[in-house]
This record gives C-alpha cells, sequence and structure tokens, in this order.
C-alpha cells in the first residue's frame, strides 16, 4: 500500500516540478525559455516615405550586425557623390580577406557590372582583429546617377555559405571640372 502511495505521490510531483522549471531563467541568461520564443517570433515594422510599410525580422538585423562586425567602410560613406577613381577605405576583419586581398565590384542602379578590384590589407591579415584596407576602382559612369559599391568578402572555396558582402549606395559624378 505505501508503494502505491508513493508511486502516485512521484506521478503528481515529477510534472509539477519539470514544469516550474521551463520559465525558470538560464543561469548565465536573463531571458526566460518564454522571452527567447518571443524574439524569435518578433517582427519588427519600420515605415519608409517612399514604400510604405516593409517588415524586416530580427534575423535580418542580426545578420547586418554580423557584417558590420567584420567589415567598416570609412570611404566612401553612404550615398556619397563620388568621383573616378573611387578611392575605398576602411577596415575590415583578417578573415574577410585571402591572401591579403578581398575583391570589389562597383554597379550601376540596374545592377550593371561598371569595375571590378580589390581591396588591399595594410597590416597583417593573417588574424581576426581588425586590419586597414584600401583600394581604388576606375570607371566610366557618365549616364548613370547612382549604384552600388558592393564589397565581396573573400571567398576561395566557392562555398556559398561562406559568401558575405557590404554593399554601399552611392552617388555618380562626372569628373567634369576636376
Amino acid at each position: 500500500m505505501n508503494t502505491i502511495k508513493y508511486f502516485f505521490i512521484l506521478l503528481i510531483v515529477i510534472p509539477l516540478c519539470t514544469s516550474c522549471g521551463e520559465n525558470r531563467k538560464d543561469e548565465n541568461s536573463s531571458e526566460t525559455s518564454e522571452d527567447n520564443a518571443l524574439i524569435e517570433d518578433t517582427v519588427q515594422e519600420s515605415s519608409d516615405a517612399e514604400n510604405g510599410n516593409f517588415r524586416h525580422s530580427i534575423k535580418e538585423e542580426d545578420e547586418n550586425w554580423q557584417i558590420s562586425n567584420l567589415i567598416v567602410v570609412e570611404q566612401p560613406k553612404k550615398e556619397e557623390k563620388v568621383y573616378s577613381p573611387l578611392q575605398i577605405k576602411g577596415k575590415a576583419r583578417g578573415t574577410w580577406f585571402f591572401e591579403g586581398t578581398a575583391p570589389v565590384t562597383l554597379v550601376d542602379n540596374g545592377q550593371k557590372e561598371l569595375a571590378t578590384g580589390t581591396i588591399e590589407a595594410k597590416g597583417e591579415w593573417m588574424t581576426e582583429d581588425f586590419v586597414p584596407f584600401q583600394g581604388s576602382l576606375e570607371f566610366d559612369a557618365q549616364n548613370f546617377e547612382n549604384g552600388f559599391l558592393i564589397l565581396h568578402r573573400a571567398n576561395p572555396s566557392g562555398k556559398p555559405e561562406y559568401d558575405k558582402n557590404l554593399t554601399i549606395p552611392i552617388d555618380f559624378s562626372t569628373n567634369e571640372g576636376i
């Protein structure tokens, strides 16, 4: 009879104890499992005057953060007027480069390629720290108003999971008057 009594007590106590732990905070985190579910499911809305409302997920923000944690471009700035030759300067983690270089592409608004080249690390690139880089591109964009500078992570393996790039919108100006 005592065995049956203990068995029923265990049947009641064990499920109660496990359900109590579901909302318990992880020792290394300030978030509960419910918080994590909310974070994963959250979609933020932003307003864009030209396009109306659009939605982007936290996952996209995380990807943007990952890129900004790998490469920072000091020149040219976003939507800056640029002239040929375009000077490119900044810093990137050593893992952005292969053999001290990484590819760059200049395209117009329609993604037509105007120029390709490389940026070159100006320091010890075999590190996970930031390394300064620079490069330049000569281009002819007389028929285009704006486009994009795309800095590609060097990916000698060709595997898509290692592809990363940073795209910077820019305005073109002719070299007239210089």
